[in-house]
């Protein structure tokens, strides 16, 4: 599938900010100042002046009354504004879109592909080998009695040994794959004509003149 487009629509954001509404303006209150009072003192006459034979002056006595300074007055005073903050969500960008772009999708789909035309290969199955006791002609006049290694003791491990071994002591065994094939039984059989020991089999005489130690 090839790249295509698509459109996506990318909300509005928002935050919130805070800021002073009025919540009842300004205004003025009446409020009434009572009248002021202080307290004074004056002699009264509480009892006129009277003949008789003698003359009594007249008595007076010392009374507390108020009497007014100011009269009531009203005065006008200023009751500030109230205010309270509220927090409201307004707009910080209109929302939009905005066109981004899809990448192809790709799948990964595995054929068979004919890189060669079939043919014909031979390979080289080595030969399988077990321990028997065979009696071999060594010399003229006698007989002697040789154990060989089986295939079931021809491990890999033992067999990459003895093509190591050989390698070593100037045979040359062919790769060192731990398989038993011609290239390494050729050099087997030259080292055992080289000391003198019957050719043909992988012997255990073969493996302790190699240095190498294998369970009969």
């Amino acid at each position: 599938e090839g790249p295509k487009t698509r459109t996506i629509e990318i909300p509005a954001e928002y935050k919130t900010v805070k800021r002073q509404v009025m919540v009842e303006g300004p205004k003025t209150r009446t409020i009434e100042i009572p009248a002021e009072y202080t307290t004074v003192k004056r002699e009264t006459m509480a009892e006129g002046p009277k003949s008789r034979t003698i003359e009594i002056p007249a008595e007076y006595k010392t009374i507390k009354k108020q009497v007014m300074v100011e009269g009531p007055k009203t005065r006008t005073i200023e009751i500030p504004a109230e205010y309270k903050t509220v927090k409201r969500q307004v707009v910080a960008s209109a929302p939009q879109t905005r066109t981004i772009e899809i990448p192809a999708e790709y799948t990964t789909v595995k054929v068979l592909k004919k890189v060669a035309p079939a043919q014909v290969k031979t390979i080289d199955i080595p030969a399988e080998y077990e321990t028997v006791t065979k009696t071999a002609k060594t010399s003229d006049g006698y007989m002697e009695y040789q154990q060989i290694v089986c295939d079931t003791n021809a491990t890999k491990s033992l067999v990459g040994s003895v093509q190591r071994a050989l390698q070593s002591k100037g045979f040359n065994p062919g790769p060192i794959d731990g398989v038993l094939g011609n290239q390494t039984l050729a050099a087997v059989e030259s080292f055992q004509k080289s000391i003198g020991l019957p050719q043909g089999l992988l012997t255990l005489e073969t493996l302790s003149r190699l240095g190498i130690k294998a369970s009969s």
